[in-house]
């Protein structure tokens, strides 16, 4: 979880540091163009030589700088479209492992913490594809499997299908239904409080 949170604040930090540099680049660039507008307007451009070599200077500079800002900004559509790729190919393979009913990365073994004397089945953590799943992408898609197998496991262990589940985002477990009817009560009450101020 906190390597998957320092990735995160990277990607956002690359992210914000290319923002700021884009608001900055254009910043100048409206600048230069401003400043341009007053020297048209200051005198005779074919009387004052520096005047014109100024005004070239800047063009010039604005230029470059709006060739700057375009690069930027197909670097950003670079990193998107990278990271889309990257989050789909790997929800891919996780999927593929998933769905894979020849597969059973399971181990049965005695469940001392809630019935001694009874067996409980378990992911396997030396299953080598499991292994070499970890190896190749990381803890975080390595727990993200072996999350869903577990879950899998047991809504449905010998057809290892998805079943919709009703999910506490914020606590990352399985709600209650209670959680449920509350959650949904809160919505309706939010959507009435919008409608009676829009009404009045």
């Amino acid at each position: 979880m906190q390597r998957k949170n320092e990735k995160l604040r990277t990607k956002v930090a690359k992210l914000e540091n290319l923002v700021e540099a884009t608001e900055a680049l254009e910043l100048a660039m409206e600048r230069m163009s401003s400043a341009l507008e007053v020297m048209k307007h200051a005198g005779d451009q074919d009387e004052d030589k520096d005047l014109k070599k100024r005004m070239d200077e800047i063009r010039e500079q604005l230029d470059e700088k709006e060739e700057d800002l375009e690069a930027m900004k197909q670097l950003n559509n670079d990193l998107i479209v990278k990271e889309k790729t990257s989050s789909n190919e790997l929800y891919q393979a996780r999927m593929e492992l998933i769905e894979d009913l020849s597969w059973h990365p399971f181990k049965i073994l005695p469940d001392h913490r809630h019935h001694k004397g009874k067996f409980k089945e378990r992911v396997d953590e030396d299953d080598e594809t499991l292994k070499i799943l970890k190896n190749e992408y990381g803890d975080e898609v390595h727990e993200a499997v072996v999350t869903a197998l577990e879950e899998l496991n047991v809504h449905n262990p010998n057809g290892r299908c998805a079943v919709p589940e009703l999910w506490n985002f914020k606590d990352e477990r399985k709600a209650s239904l209670r959680e449920g009817i509350e959650f949904v009560l809160k919505q309706c009450r939010r959507v009435k409080r919008r409608r009676n101020s829009n009404h009045r």
